[in-house]
């Protein structure tokens, strides 16, 4: 259960890292191989995509410590497995 806050705590500190690299650097640097129509559609879905699924794994590691909690507690005091 104590893995789960702090696997919160990185996915935040990595989305804030993200959120600096994006401002600073931007992510228009690591698609700028391509024609200048698709550098702005790729960036901007890598953009989305990598927040989509940030606040995802943010939220779910969150979640999982007080769901085993409550699993925990199922099992030790009612006897349900």
């Amino acid at each position: 259960m104590p893995l789960g806050i702090f696997m919160a705590i990185y996915t935040y500190m990595a989305m804030n890292d993200f959120i600096d690299y994006y401002q600073s650097v931007g992510i228009y640097k690591s698609v700028e191989q391509f024609k200048l129509d698709k550098q702005y559609f790729l960036g901007e879905y890598i953009q989305d995509q990598y927040m989509f699924f940030g606040v995802a794994a943010f939220v779910t590691s969150a979640i999982i410590p007080i769901r085993m909690l409550v699993s925990v507690f199922r099992v030790y005091n009612k006897g349900h497995e």
